[in-house]
């Protein structure tokens, strides 16, 4: 008798294609507190395991009742709100996120810290790598904001 993939070819095929999504990033507070994950799929979770936004990967965002948020480009770093107003710009050399005026309101260093405008670490994205320096912006400019404000 035969087993394991070879038993069941579709079985084999279809296990293949309902792969889970696995959590790709989790962003946590400079007291080690769970605030979201995010899934390979795009779901951001929030810490009570709850739906708070999706995140493309064209770089628009969604909240959890499918209403858009924003995008950030893949192409200029532009970050624009659901009006498509200009409220941001990812700057990919720095890895660091600035208003219209130019201040900085968050950035990341390759340990995956986060800093707020005033260079204080406010927490930390852990499984951040250079590749997911969009997904962060759009974290902390569309999905969660509040998490860089007064650090």
């Amino acid at each position: 008798e035969r087993g394991g993939p070879a038993a069941n070819p579709k079985a084999a095929i279809l296990g293949l294609q309902a792969e889970e999504p696995v959590v790709e990033l989790t962003l946590r507070s400079t007291d080690g507190a769970l605030q979201l994950r995010v899934l390979s799929d795009g779901s951001v979770l929030r810490a009570d395991g709850t739906v708070l936004a999706y995140v493309e990967a064209d770089g628009s965002v969604g909240s959890a009742s499918m209403e858009y948020l924003g995008e950030v480009s893949n192409a200029t770093g532009w970050i624009c709100d659901a009006d498509e107003q200009l409220i941001a710009i990812l700057d990919r050399g720095t890895v660091n996120v600035k208003d219209t005026s130019g201040s900085t309101l968050a950035e990341f260093d390759s340990q995956g810290i986060v800093k707020g405008h005033r260079g204080m670490a406010c927490g930390k994205l852990e499984g951040f790598t250079y590749a997911h320096m969009h997904l962060a912006a759009a974290l902390v400019t569309l999905v969660l904001p509040e998490f860089v404000r007064g650090f």
